[in-house]
């Protein structure tokens, strides 16, 4: 996606000899004047490399773990800019190339599928990153750190199996240097919460046990990463947010808990509240909790991630 630095320093030679205009602005574009074109060749060297040097941050987590609040708290912090629920490939919405068409106006993906387009998988990488790209340069030059936070639901709990497809991380680090972090919450709770919005039957089958199979394939995927717990996160807020600051390398904000609220972002399911706190796990006599902690892809998951029951 970025040049190499001998590959800016032959660009810059180029400009310097009057070889390359095309692309320069028009007050450039005539020039042939060495200081200036050495001045211009400068400048685009330097946001070029330092751009390059500058990471993507992502966030990933599964649905109903508290994902949302820890991404509001992270938008809350200075001069973040958060795209919300990013997955590249989603198949959530192409019931939309079969059935009345959305009036997606902005979305080009979206206006392929809907066009019956050959729209493969790597022509939508290339599309998406891209995009990316460009909000990745504006915000630099802006002062601004931009953060992506997955949209893991799509890939890891839809459909019969799970999606065959890098995972948004795996693509942004062919382009860009990427720091991530993982969120996770108590599996029993995340999936007593899921079964409360109905989210469990977007699988199959729709058990426990697989559930936990999901989420261990996706942990793997992601096991070189920090992980935060949910538990820690709402036991001290001040204290996994400095961690996710220090991981991420962002500024931190002492008040963040005063205005987390004010950040709107999709996929805000929970329990709403302005007070990060401790929640009661949700009832649910249908679940048998007893045969759930015996299971054994919970065992593996519980372990992994400090968990009992």
């Amino acid at each position: 996606m970025y040049a190499t630095p001998l590959e800016h320093l032959r660009q810059a030679l180029m400009l310097i000899n009057g070889t390359v205009t095309r692309g320069l602005p028009p007050e450039h574009q005539e020039t042939r004047d060495l200081v200036s074109a050495l001045k211009h060749a400068i400048s685009i060297t330097h946001v070029e490399f330092a751009l390059s040097e500058e990471p993507i941050r992502t966030i990933h987590h599964f649905s109903c773990t508290g994902g949302t609040m820890i991404a509001k708290c992270t938008a809350s912090m200075p001069n973040v800019t958060l795209l919300n629920e990013v997955d590249f490939h989603s198949r959530i919405l192409d019931a939309s190339t079969s059935g009345p068409a959305l009036f997606t106006p902005t979305d080009i993906v979206s206006l392929m599928k809907q066009a019956r387009m050959n729209a493969t998988d790597g022509l939508i990488s290339d599309i998406f990153l891209s995009d990316v790209s460009l909000v990745h340069k504006h915000e630099y030059l802006r002062g601004r750190e931009l953060v992506l936070r997955d949209h893991t639901h799509g890939h890891f709990l839809t459909g019969e199996t799970i999606a065959d497809r890098p995972t948004m991380k795996e693509q942004l680090c062919e382009s860009f240097p990427v720091l991530s972090i993982v969120t996770v919450r108590n599996p029993i709770d995340s999936w007593l919460s899921m079964i409360e919005q109905g989210w469990h039957s977007q699988f199959s089958p729709s058990t426990f046990p697989e559930y936990c199979r999901r989420y261990n394939q996706f942990l793997d995927r992601y096991q070189d990463d920090r992980i935060i717990r949910y538990e820690d996160f709402v036991d001290d807020p001040t204290r996994e947010m400095r961690t996710i600051c220090a991981t991420l390398d962002l500024g931190f904000f002492e008040q963040f808990e005063r205005v987390f609220q004010g950040v709107n972002l999709s996929g805000d399911s929970g329990r709403r509240s302005g007070e990060i706190k401790v929640r009661p796990r949700r009832e649910n006599p249908d679940f048998d909790l007893d045969s759930a902690v015996t299971d054994p892809e919970f065992k593996i998951l519980a372990e992994r991630l400090g968990y009992a029951e």
